[in-house]
């Protein structure tokens, strides 16, 4: 199959927009007890961090299987005033916007609402797009979406179809497929 040059800056930029969300200055990672203040997570909390992003997003991933989650979800990240319509995922399925969602979620995890907010506690605050904006402007709600996750640049992207398997991307070749996009906040919610 033949790329365009378009589809590699579309890869480019979505490749850019992991490494912008992963830069050590913009990251914001677990709360610390003592004074409220973020700090670094140590390497076994790194790998128990990872473990829960991964989980979260092939969770995502799997619910876009229903049709009610997504079109609210499509909804309510072209209303966001954000730049690149960015919504925080946390207070996001806690709100009655992500209750779609978020009950998809818990189903797909065979847990509880309480089980599944706890393992996205466990993780730094986080937020979720679509970094590719040909992929924000035509994706009309279906379910032939992936869900990529990052906590920080120097690792792997993990990708998730909507069937919950893991999905290998070529750093070469841009996903033709609308990608949301789980990665640390960098973007100013308040």
């Amino acid at each position: 199959m033949k790329h365009t040059h378009g589809e590699g800056v579309l890869f480019v930029a979505l490749l850019a927009a992991f490494s912008a969300c992963a830069d050590p200055a913009n990251r914001t990672v677990g709360l610390s007890a003592s004074n409220n203040e973020r700090s670094e997570p140590t390497p076994s909390s790194a790998i128990e961090e990872r473990v829960a992003l991964s989980k979260i997003a092939r969770l995502v991933a799997v619910a876009m299987d229903n049709e009610p989650a997504r079109q609210h979800l499509k909804r309510d990240m072209r209303s966001a005033p954000f730049h690149e319509h960015k919504l925080e995922l946390a207070p996001y399925l806690r709100s009655k916007d992500g209750k779609a969602l978020l009950d998809r979620m818990v189903k797909s995890s065979g847990g509880s609402e309480t089980e599944l907010l706890g393992t996205l506690s466990s993780i730094r605050r986080l937020e979720f797009y679509m970094p590719v904006a040909k992929h924000r402007e035509s994706w009309t709600g279906n379910s032939d979406v992936l869900v990529v996750s990052q906590l920080d640049e120097s690792e792997p992207i993990v990708t998730f179809d909507e069937s919950g398997r893991e999905v290998n991307l070529d750093r070469n070749v841009a996903p033709e497929q609308p990608t949301l996009s789980i990665v640390p906040v960098e973007t100013r919610f308040d």
